[in-house]
Formats: C-alpha cells, structure tokens, sequence
C-alpha cells in the first residue's frame, strides 16, 4: 500500500464552495464525521511539523503538499456544522462570516488587523477566497493557534449562531487542534500572498502519505522494541529541541546583529541629530534674545508714538472743533448780514424807483412849465408889441390933435387903453408865474440833487457792503481751506494710527511666533532628554541582548547517560531522584533544582528551567518591566 498513491476527495460530506455540509438528523453520521475530521487535522498537522523538521524550518512554498493539506483540513473543519441559508435567495455562510464577526466583537487589533489585509488583496473576491487567506496570513504571523482557541472558546454564546449544534468547533475536541496548531509555530511561514488565487482551490487531500506498511502495523511490539521506541522518542525530542534552540540562537543573533547595527547607526544618527539639534537650538536662542530687544524697543517706540498721536489728535480735535463752531458762528452772521443787506437794497432800490418816478414827473412838469413860459413869453412879448404900436399911434394921434378926434375914437382909445391895462395885468400875472415857476423849478432841481445825494450814498453803502461780502467770502474760503488742511492732518494721522496698529500686530505676531519658538525650544529640550533616556535603553537592550546571546551560545544540551548526578546539589541521581533537563542551559538537574518554570522565547509556555536560570531569567524579567 506504501506504493500507491491515494487522493481522497470529501465531496460526498463536504464539497466545496458551491455544496453545503449534510443536515441529517441521524448523530452517529456527524459524530463519524466530527471524529474522521480532527483525526485528519491532527495527523496533517503532525506530519507538517515532521516534513518541516527533516526539511527545514523556513518554508515559503505556497503549493507544498503538507502545508495545503493542513489548510484544506482547517477548512473543513471551520465549515462543518455551518448552518444553512435563511431565505431562499439568500446567500451561503462562510467561514470568512464567521471570523469577520469575531472580529468585530473580539475587539483585537492583531485579528482585525489581519482582516483588513485580508480585504485589501486585490486577487481575492469571494468569501471563501478571504477565508483561506486569513488562514494563511495568521499562518505567517503565528497567530493561528491563539487566534483559533479564542474562536472555539466562545462556542456557547458566539459560535452557536452560525453553527449547528453537532459541528466539530461546538465540541471540546477541538482544543486538541489547537494544542497541535502550537507546533506550527516551530515553522517559519513565509508565502508570498500578493499574487495568491484561493477562490477557486480545490479541496482536495492527499492521502498516500499517510498510509503505513502492513507489516509494520500488524507486528507485536515486544519490551525490547517499547524500550528503543522510548529511546528514539528522547532522541527525536533532543533533536527537536535542538534545532529549534539552533534555529532561534540564530534568528536571535541575526535580529541581535541587525538591532546591533541598527542602534549603532540610530546612536550615530542622533548624536549628529543632536549635534545640530542643539547648534539650531543655540541659534535659535539668540535669534529669541534679538527678537525680545527688538519687541522691547518696539514697544517702547510704539508707546511713545502712541501717546504722541493721542496728544496731537486730541489738540486737533479740539482745534477743529473751535474752527466749526467759528466757521457755523461766520456763517451764521454772513447769512444774516446777507440777508438784511438784501432788505436794504430791496429798500433802497424802491427809493431809487420812487425817486426816478418822482424826477421824472417833476421833469415832465418842468417842461410843461417851461413849454408855458415860452409860450407866455411869446404872448407877452406880442402884447408888448401890440401895447408899443398902441402907444405909437396914440402918440401919433395926440400929435395930430385931440380936439379932431370923434368919440368913437375916444371909445376905441379907452378901449385900447383898458386892453393894455388888462394886458399889463396878465404880464405881471404872467410874470408871477414865471417866478413861481422858477422857484417851484429851484426846489425841484434842491430835490433831485438830494434824491441824487441819497442815491450815491445807497449805492455807496452798496458797495460797501459788496466789499463786505466778497471779504466774508474770502474769509469763509480760507476757512473752508484750513478746514481741509484740517482733514487731511486727521486723515494722515488716522493713517499713522492704523499704521501704528499694523505695528502693534506685528509686535504681537512677533511675540506670538516667539512663544512659538519659545515651546518649540522647550519641545526640543524634552525631545532631547526623550532620545537620551532612548539611547541608554538602547544601550542596556544591546548589552541584554549580548548577554542572551551569551546564554544561547554557551547553553548545550547535556546527555544525561552521561550525567551521575546534580550539576548543582551534586547528589546522585537514583529511582527516587529523576534527572531533568534544563529547557534554558540544557543542563541536567534533580528535581528539586529544577522545580521553577519560565517562559522561553523557544517555547509557547513555561518550561522548567534550573535554579541558576531562573533568578537570571527572573531578574532580566524584572529590570526589562522597570524599563518600560
């Protein structure tokens, strides 16, 4: 049978992505199926640890044969018992489903953290396909062991929702897998997962491997064979822990070398770090001092301005406000005189209209009169030529005789005589006239003289106040000057305040940015301090890690054939006095000298260790809690 090849497939009770585990209510089928499962998870998981130790330690071959079959065996077991749809259209169970919701109440940052790589592959799209990868990912991380006994003890309150009560994880035999899935951590896991493809893996397990010769099964085992079969049992478990002490002294010296390397050049990369550190610091130090003087003067300066342009603008304010009260007092005046200047010209204007009609009238009867007098002047002057060529000819006719005169012509002289009395009688009635026409014309030509002397003084006046005038003007146009002068002081003043302002921010910007400094200095300082108290635990964690080194390198596993008794009491070892092996410095010891136990980084749990070990184990232990 050892030459036959045989590849079982499990489709008739757990296909794969697209059939779901049996449902049948008989419990001997699923009691079969429960117990062929972990035996098939454990003799996978076995027969990885052995492959792994004849092989090697590091194994970064995602096909090989062993390692696949422990994933297939993981996931038959995490999908027996899942239970069914609950809609008809609803969408199948996983166990991806499973783990993504112990996740999210398991509130642990390695688990989810491995969940999230799970989500961010880009090769992988289907549940199924996220569930295998997460197998793998805490494979790596060897987390697997942790993080599957976490899941299964919560079997009663978490796990009772997604499986049926007869699966294999509702079970306490489960644990025994994860016992087991401690030994993979033996293994160095390193599967490239940025390329992988599970979505369509086919759940397949190999079973040839596993299969024993027939003679070697059907033989009876003698006291002889049960001796050397116990004598090989010791040897594999030296041999097992010796590879694993060599592969960890190992890994440990190499990540001792890297760290080494790694703290010398961070302790030489911070010295010059703090070299510059502190030049910038100093720099920085006196840059704040000449910041600080020069605030200070700012200040100062900026007080001294300040109170300067208070002075000046209160001395303005008041200036210009006596110049408004004067301009509005002015203006108010100006206005009244301009006002009764108007009602006096107003009124002068109407003498001067009165006067003009008054002149003209007496004008027009002056030529009325003069038109009269002329026109009496003729009539006198024809009288008086009428009276003279009567008196001639009365002279005429007394010459030529009165006594032949008739008494018509003495009725004609009487006549004549009497018109040249009324004649005379209208001269002189006309020469009344005359002279009252004179003296009327007199007293006209005295009135318009006066209308005229109070027209000139009017329009002195007049002028007078037009000169007035136009000086108020004057006045009131340099006013309005100086009252622009005025403003525009106060406007360059407001400027010189608002600029005295923007100094004021940019003293406060200044001492705000020098507070700034001021914390970034004090930061540095703590920063500084910080990688000092760094350096020194850089320094006691090289000197642990060459002491643990030392340990390693000098430890050596002893044959106890050759060990008579205690390498500490010195007692010799007998029936009742069992020799045991130190797990730390691989010495052998009695009982009593190895009663203490440790955990090792070789090792899961604590392992017993010798007295010796112990108090050194315990005391890096102590001084490495003190550190943190």
């Amino acid at each position: 049978m050892s030459d036959v090849s045989h590849s079982v497939d499990f489709s008739p009770y757990f296909s794969d992505e697209d059939r779901e585990l049996p449902t049948s209510p008989n419990d001997d089928i699923h009691s079969i199926e429960r117990k062929n499962l972990l035996s098939l998870c454990t003799l996978s998981i076995k027969s990885l640890i052995d492959v792994s130790l004849k092989v090697g330690r590091h194994l970064d071959n995602p096909e090989f044969p062993p390692l696949l079959d422990v994933l297939v065996s993981l996931e038959l077991l995490l999908r027996h018992g899942l239970k069914g749809k609950r809609m008809i259209l609803g969408r199948r169970k996983e166990p991806w489903d499973v783990i993504e919701a112990f996740g999210k109440i398991a509130c642990d940052e390695e688990l989810n953290q491995s969940i999230r790589s799970c989500r961010s592959l880009p090769n992988v799209r289907t549940n199924a396909g996220r569930g295998r990868a997460w197998l793998r990912i805490v494979l790596i991380k060897k987390q697997l062991s942790s993080d599957f006994l976490k899941i299964i003890n919560y079997r009663d309150t978490f796990l009772s929702e997604f499986y049926e009560n007869y699966a294999a994880l509702m079970h306490e035999d489960s644990s025994i897998i994860g016992g087991l899935l401690v030994g993979l951590n033996v293994i160095d896991f390193n599967i490239p997962m940025k390329d992988i493809k599970v979505d369509n893996q086919a759940m397949v397990i190999n079973l040839s491997m596993y299969f024993k010769d027939e003679n070697m099964v059907q033989c009876n085992v003698s006291g002889d064979s049960n001796r050397e079969k116990s004598e090989y049992d010791a040897i594999l478990d030296q041999k097992c822990y010796l590879e694993e002490l060599n592969g960890n002294l190992k890994s440990n010296i190499a990540t001792l070398t890297k760290k080494l390397d790694a703290s010398s050049q961070l302790i030489a990369q911070i010295s010059s770090n703090l070299t510059v550190a502190l030049a910038k610091c100093q720099h920085e130090k006196d840059e704040n001092e000449k910041l600080l003087t020069k605030i200070s003067d700012l200040k100062h300066e900026y007080q001294q301005t300040l109170t300067k342009y208070e002075l000046d603008l209160a001395a303005e304010r008041k200036s210009t406000n006596d110049i408004k009260l004067r301009l509005e007092e002015a203006s108010t005046s100006a206005h009244k005189a301009m006002e009764n200047e108007k009602e006096l010209r107003h009124l002068a204007e109407k003498k001067s209209r009165d006067i003009l009609q008054v002149k003209e009238e007496n004008e027009l009867s002056l030529k009325a009169a003069w038109q009269n007098i002329h026109e009496k002047d003729d009539t006198i002057n024809a009288l008086r030529q009428q009276l003279g060529d009567v008196k001639q000819l009365l002279i005429e006719w007394q010459n030529k005789g009165l006594n032949c005169l008739n008494k018509s012509d003495l009725n004609l002289l009487e006549s004549a005589q009497k018109q040249c009395i009324e004649k005379d009688d209208v001269i002189r009635d006309l020469r009344l006239t005359k002279e009252l026409n004179k003296s009327e014309i007199a007293k006209f030509r005295k009135l318009s003289e006066n209308s005229n002397l109070r027209v000139h003084q009017i329009e002195q006046q007049c002028s007078s106040l037009k000169s007035e005038l136009s000086l108020q003007l004057e006045q009131k146009k340099d006013m309005q000057a100086r009252l622009i002068a005025f403003q525009k002081e106060n406007e360059t003043l407001r400027n010189n305040l608002q600029k005295l302002n923007e100094d004021n921010s940019k003293t406060s910007e200044l001492e705000r940015k020098y507070d700034e400094l001021q914390k970034k200095y004090q930061e540095r300082e703590l920063a500084m301090i910080e990688m000092g108290e760094h350096l020194s635990q850089a320094h006691i964690k090289a000197s642990d890690y060459k002491e643990v080194s030392k340990t390693f390198s000098e430890s050596v596993w002893v044959n106890d054939k050759s060990i008579s008794e205690c390498q500490q009491c010195k007692k010799p070892f007998s029936v009742s006095r069992r020799k045991h092996h130190c797990r730390h410095c691989g010495g052998v010891f009695c009982g009593s000298c190895s009663d203490n136990s440790m955990p090792l980084p070789s090792s899961a749990k604590p392992v017993r260790v010798c007295d010796t070990c112990y108090t050194f184990l315990l005391t890096r232990y102590n001084a490495s809690t003190k550190r943190e």
